[in-house]
């Protein structure tokens, strides 16, 4: 079974067909406790909700925070200078850095990609 954790306290828009190939219904969703009525009820989303349950909310600092903008990828919460690799969806390599701040912002083009923190590896949607 495929597993999805979800951070965001308000369920992210992200586009029409970004689930398309996703068996949902056989997903679960892991959400916020206080958000789980918000992703019930909001598109893309509401098709989980047979099996979401909650994830105790983040605490600043825990783990990388990832935000995206239009055209930019922001990286919050790099302790110990970790690798950060971007990746579009067919594999090619479009960024790779080690963090000495604690943070990174990378300019990248409209589209999917999958951005790896070490190890672990999350998909993002830069609008």
């Amino acid at each position: 079974m495929q597993q999805f954790s979800v951070y965001a306290v308000e369920p992210p828009s992200l586009g029409s067909y970004v689930f398309n190939l996703t068996p949902v219904d056989k997903c679960k969703l892991l959400v916020p406790e206080e958000s789980i009525d918000k992703y019930k009820e909001a598109e893309q989303w509401k098709d989980f909700m047979t099996t979401t349950t909650s994830i105790a909310s983040v605490s600043e600092g825990q783990m990388p925070l990832i935000r995206v903008s239009p055209g930019m990828l922001n990286i919050d919460n790099l302790n110990d200078g970790p690798a950060v690799s971007v990746y579009t969806l067919a594999g090619q390599k479009v960024y790779s850095a080690a963090s000495d701040s604690g943070s990174m912002s990378v300019a990248l083009q409209s589209g999917m990609y999958v951005v790896c923190i070490n190890d672990v590896a999350s998909k993002v949607l830069i609008p």
